[in-house]
C-alpha cells in the first residue's frame, strides 16, 4: 500500500501546472483568439489612460495620432507575448512556465479593468474629461 502512495505522489503537480497544460491542450486557434482577445482588452484598456495624459501633457497639432499608436504598441506587445507563452511555432506546443499563468492572470484582471472602465463611462468614445 505505501508503494502505491509513494507512486502516486510521484506524479502529483501542482494545480497551476494541471491547468497551464490543459489550456496548452487547447486546439491552436483557440489559443490564438484567446491572446488576441488579451491583446485588443490590453489595448482598449490603456487607451483612456494615454489620452488623459496625452491631452493633458503633451497635446500639439502635429501629433494627434500619437495616442492612438501608443496604445496598438500596448496592444501589440501583449499580443506578441501571449503570442510567445501561449502560441508558439507551428507544430510545437510550449513549455509550460508559471509565466502563462502570470499572463492568463493579468489577462483577466484587464478584461474585468476594461468592463469596470466601460460601465464607469471612462472607455468610450464620449468619454467625460477628467479633472
Amino acid at each position: 500500500m505505501s508503494q502505491h502512495k509513494s507512486r502516486l505522489s510521484e506524479y502529483h503537480q501542482p494545480l497551476w501546472l494541471d491547468l497551464i497544460h490543459r489550456l496548452l491542450k487547447w486546439p491552436r486557434f483557440a489559443r490564438i483568439v484567446l491572446v488576441a482577445i488579451f491583446a485588443l482588452a490590453a489595448t482598449l484598456a490603456v487607451s483612456p489612460l494615454v489620452d488623459t495624459i496625452y491631452l493633458t501633457y503633451f497635446f500639439t497639432e502635429e501629433t494627434r495620432l500619437l495616442p492612438s499608436l501608443i496604445s496598438a504598441g500596448i496592444g501589440l506587445a501583449s499580443y506578441f507575448v501571449g503570442w510567445w507563452l501561449v502560441i508558439g511555432s507551428v507544430g510545437e506546443t510550449p513549455p509550460a512556465r508559471r509565466a502563462i499563468l502570470l499572463y492568463i492572470i493579468l489577462g483577466i484582471i484587464v478584461i474585468g479593468l476594461l468592463v469596470a472602465l466601460t460601465l464607469s463611462g471612462l472607455s468610450s468614445a464620449n468619454a467625460p474629461t477628467i479633472e
